[in-house]
């Protein structure tokens, strides 16, 4: 992923609607650098910030849009169990299965029992849940524990 610096000052580094997400997720940019490995004081590290908190607030987006449609249809309490797993998940850890697209039933599976989500299991290896080449690295990584638990 190229990181690209902002040297213009006359540009924002945040919308507004991204620093309310900031602080209502996690009271502010510097908490979430932190939460992220990242570094506040680094131009680059702050730069990654901004592309991960775009990434994570369009998948943000789109989950409280089908959520929303989901509940117009269905009354929530009629909902399977594993339904409600999931959407408790993505509301404690918005992250949490923001990769999940890369990998097929049997490695999630396997992801599950072992670092209950895509983005631990990525990141327990230094990738990034948000950058699909790191998906592709991690995609590789578990066929071949999968192989070796065979």
């Amino acid at each position: 992923m190229k990181v690209i610096a902002n040297d213009d000052p006359s540009i924002p580094l945040y919308t507004q609607e991204e620093k309310h997400w900031l602080k209502k997720h996690f009271d502010g940019e510097f908490k979430f650098l932190r939460d992220y490995g990242l570094s506040i004081y680094k131009d680059e590290d702050r730069e990654e910030g901004r592309q991960l908190l775009r990434a994570l607030m369009e998948g943000d987006l789109d989950n409280e849009t089908s959520t929303r449609s989901e509940k117009a249809r269905v009354d929530g309490d009629d909902e399977p169990e594993e339904e409600n797993r999931f959407l408790r998940e993505l509301e404690m850890h918005p992250e949490s299965h923001f990769a999940d697209h890369h990998f097929s039933e049997d490695e999630l599976e396997w992801i599950e029992k072992h670092y209950d989500y895509s983005s631990n299991f990525l990141m327990s290896f230094g990738l990034k849940f948000y950058d699909d080449e790191d998906c592709q690295e991690g995609k590789l990584i578990v066929q071949q524990f999968m192989r070796e638990d065979d």
